[in-house]
Parts: C-alpha cells; structure tokens; sequence
C-alpha cells in the first residue's frame, strides 16, 4: 500500500487544502494555506472544508483503505 494523496480548492469558500496519508506510520499529514503542517494519527479528527457537516478521524480513513 502507497502513501496517498488528497486535495481540495474551494473557490466559493476560499479554502485549501491537502492531506498526506501514509498508511505505513498510519498517520495523515494535513497541510492548509498559512499554516505549518499538522501530522495526525489515531483518533485524531481531519478538519473539513467549510460548509461540510464531516466528521472523520484517522482511524477510519485507515479502516475504510483496508477494505478497498
């Protein structure tokens, strides 16, 4: 299993952002405009984008890679 990447641009809202999740440390390297990058693991929530009700956390993005 490689390490996957995520992005997202909103124009409409005026966000951005990418994820790194490396499945190997299990963890998810968030990066956002004007911020140093946050590494997540666990439990560990990922921020949505603005105007998305999405409540994710580490453990599931890792358990929902396993079963594809």
């Amino acid at each position: 299993m490689g390490i996957y990447r995520w992005s997202s641009n909103s124009e409409t809202n005026g966000g951005r952002q990418a994820w790194l999740i490396d499945p190997k440390e299990r963890s998810v390297l968030v990066y956002q405009p004007d911020r140093l990058p946050g590494l997540l693991s666990g439990a560990d929530l990922l921020s949505s984008l603005a105007g998305m009700a999405l409540s994710l956390s580490v453990e599931q993005v890792f358990a929902w890679l396993r079963r594809r």
